[in-house]
C-alpha cells in the first residue's frame, strides 16, 4: 500500500479500483512510504526493521525514565523498578518479535509511553506536557484504531486528575480524531478500516490470543507471575 501511494496510485492495495483501507496502521504505512521513496531499490523491510529496533530502544528508554520519575515521587529508590520495567519490555517475546518484523508495534509503544510521560508532566503543572500529550494521543489514534479508545481513556483520566487544565489535551486529541475520520470518510467512504469488518469478534480466539501472550509474549515473565 505504501509503495502504491509513493507511485501515485493512492493509499490502497489494488490500483485503479475504489480505495479500500486494507491496513490498520495508517501512520506506519505513511512512514513506510518515506523510506520507499528515499531508497526505492532496497527492500522496505530493511528500513522497517531498523526503524522498529530503534523505536523499541526508545520505548524502553522512555519507560525506564518514566518509572524512575514515578519512583522518586513515591520516595523509593528508582533503580529496581527501572530494571523491572526495562526487563519487561526487552524481555517481551511478542514485543521484540513484532518490532523486528516490520510492523507498527514499536511505533505504538514509543508513542504510548511518551504520551504517559507528557501526561505526568502535565499533572505536575507543566503546560507543555498537556499539549504534548494531546498531540501524541492523536498520533496514537492514527497508528492503530484502538488508539482512539486508549486516547479517550487517558483524556478521561486527565479530567479526573487535573480538571480544566486537561482541555488542551482533549481538544488536540479530538481534533486529530475528527481529522482522521474526515479523511477516512472522504477517501475510503468508511469510518473504520476494512479489516474491522473482515475480522468478526471471536471470544475463544481472543482468549487464546491473550493466553499466548501471557505464555510467550512476556518472555516467560507471565508464567512466573
Amino acid at each position: 500500500i505504501a509503495r502504491n501511494w509513493v507511485q501515485g496510485d493512492g493509499l490502497t492495495f489494488n490500483p485503479g479500483e475504489a480505495p479500500v483501507e486494507g491496513m490498520t496502521n495508517l501512520l506506519w504505512t505513511v512512514l513506510s512510504g518515506v523510506w520507499i521513496a528515499l531508497f526505492p531499490a532496497q527492500s522496505p523491510m530493511v528500513w522497517a526493521r531498523v526503524t522498529g529496533l530503534v523505536l523499541l530502544v526508545i520505548t524502553a528508554w522512555i519507560a525506564v525514565s518514566l518509572v524512575g520519575a514515578l519512583a522518586i515521587r513515591m520516595g523509593v529508590r528508582a533503580w529496581l523498578p527501572q530494571a523491572v520495567a526495562g526487563a519487561m519490555i526487552v524481555g517481551s517475546g511478542s514485543t521484540v518479535y513484532h518490532s523486528l518484523s516490520g510492523l507498527e508495534t514499536s511505533l505504538w509503544g514509543a508513542i504510548f509511553v511518551a504520551s504517559l510521560g507528557c501526561a505526568l508532566r502535565g499533572y505536575e503543572g507543566r503546560g507543555w506536557g498537556v499539549v504534548g500529550c494531546g498531540v501524541l494521543l492523536g498520533a496514537l489514534a492514527m497508528t492503530r484504531p484502538e488508539g482512539v479508545l486508549v486516547g479517550g481513556l487517558l483524556c478521561a483520566a486527565g479530567v479526573w486528575f487535573i480538571g480544566r487544565r486537561s482541555w488542551p489535551m482533549i481538544a488536540l486529541f479530538a481534533l486529530a480524531v475528527v481529522g482522521l475520520e474526515w479523511f477516512r470518510w472522504r477517501y475510503y467512504g468508511a469510518l473504520v478500516p476494512n479489516t474491522f469488518h473482515a475480522k468478526p469478534p471471536d471470544l475463544m480466539a481472543g482468549l487464546q490470543y491473550g493466553w499466548d501472550f501471557i505464555c510467550f509474549g512476556l518472555g516467560g515473565v507471565g508464567v512466573w507471575i
